[in-house]
């Protein structure tokens, strides 16, 4: 059993204990890094870094930015204390008619009311972007989130799951 955390596991769960306003958080045998629970119902937290293939940095901030951008403007056009979560798969081959169909199908949900509470998968230019919305109730988050996943990688909606297994312990 290792006694002191990595940098990077203390950053996770002090953002995880954070997000979520917990305060039974507590230190694991390594695996599992934590526990989040009482001693009867806990969750078993184990923090790993995934390594890179290759330098995806450019296509990475890009989709942050165009994220950002949609949350600016759409925010408005989407009810308080709900979010629509984009999970999108970097490196994007073209990415200005991507941002472009992008807009364009987040546009069209909002004035046909197609967002769905589980995720729904649509093609823009060749390249594939699920979107799920998500009622959290809080007022000051982001309506628009990008979740920038790796090519080829499994989707691991840690906070999702998280949020499901706290609000059920």
């Amino acid at each position: 059993m290792r006694k002191d955390a990595r940098q990077d596991e203390e950053f996770v769960k002090d953002a995880i204990i954070k997000y979520n306003a917990l305060s039974n958080v507590y230190r694991g045998e390594d695996p599992p890094d934590y526990y989040i629970g009482d001693g009867l119902n806990k969750i078993a937290l184990e923090i790993t870094i995934i390594p890179r293939l290759g330098n995806r940095t450019t296509s990475d901030i890009s989709l942050v930015k165009l994220c950002n951008k949609l949350d600016g403007e759409f925010r408005n056009n989407i009810m308080v204390g709900t979010s629509v979560l984009l999970k999108i798969n970097s490196p994007i081959g073209n990415m200005r008619k991507f941002a472009r169909g992008l807009r364009d199908l987040i546009s069209n949900c909002l004035t046909n009311n197609m967002f769905e509470e589980e995720w729904t998968s649509f093609k823009i230019n060749g390249e594939t972007v699920n979107l799920i919305i998500i009622n959290h109730g809080i007022d000051n988050r982001k309506r628009i989130v990008g979740l920038i996943m790796e090519k080829g990688l499994p989707l691991v909606a840690i906070q999702i799951q998280l949020d499901e297994l706290v609000s059920n312990s």
